[in-house]
């Protein structure tokens, strides 16, 4: 529902249509309803006599819980930006909307890449999240600088500027919550918990990395940072 509903906010932004939002809608429901439930009843396994791997599990599926329900509102945030730009009848330039799908389609991958680590806990799809999450940090960084010259060279009104700004927070905060998800199903399923702590994973990584990570972050600057600055 996470993936869909983000596919989802980014057809609405693109394209608003009334139908789209009220089915999105839907959708973010079912999704609040199910963190909901599955938050209060996995809590409840812990109380239970249940083995130490079984409760490390139920740990990883309460935080996978929140940061897909994360991902839900922020998907949430891009449709309410999209009504308030149809509202205002403020639009952006071509170029400017370009640039956003490039980022759209980093995050699209990014959260599949989520979806499919969580279903599969495939250690070769998490290990392509974190290279990807930090692609995206350096297409946002570079919208932002493109965004502030059309600003000073009055292309782009104030009011779009403010929500091209609020887009590139929102598109951010879900490819952060996609590297949690990744980095939770690596320590929990592939070590054995105690053996490496999360902060300090990202942090090695983002410090020089493995040659895989490295790999990974080529491919992924090719695939979008080339294709933002060509």
């Amino acid at each position: 529902y996470a993936e869909r509903n983000y596919t989802s906010s980014v057809e609405i932004f693109n394209n608003y249509d009334q139908k789209k939002v009220d089915r999105f809608m839907e959708y973010e429901d079912a999704i609040d309803r199910m963190e909901d439930r599955l938050g209060n009843y996995l809590p409840q396994l812990s109380d239970k006599d249940i083995s130490e791997n079984d409760s490390r599990r139920v740990t990883q599926y309460l935080h996978l819980i929140s940061e897909f329900e994360r991902i839900g509102d922020y998907s949430m945030n891009i449709v309410e930006l999209a009504a308030q730009m149809r509202d205002k009848k403020a639009s952006f330039s071509s170029v400017a909307t370009e640039e956003l799908n490039i980022a759209f389609s980093a995050v699209q991958e990014i959260i599949g890449l989520a979806r499919q680590a969580y279903e599969t806990n495939d250690l070769e799809q998490t290990e392509r999240i974190e290279p990807l999450e930090q692609t995206i940090d350096d297409i946002i960084e570079n919208l932002k600088d493109k965004h502030i010259e059309r600003l000073k060279n009055g292309l782009c009104s104030v009011y779009a500027g403010v929500t091209f700004l609020d887009l590139m927070t929102n598109v951010e905060r879900i490819s952060d919550h996609c590297s949690n998800i990744g980095t939770y199903i690596m320590v929990y399923n592939h070590t054995s918990g105690d053996d490496i702590n999360r902060h300090e994973y990202i942090s090695a990584l983002h410090h020089g990395g493995t040659e895989n990570y490295n790999l990974l972050r080529e491919e992924y600057k090719k695939k979008y940072l080339e294709k933002l600055n060509g």
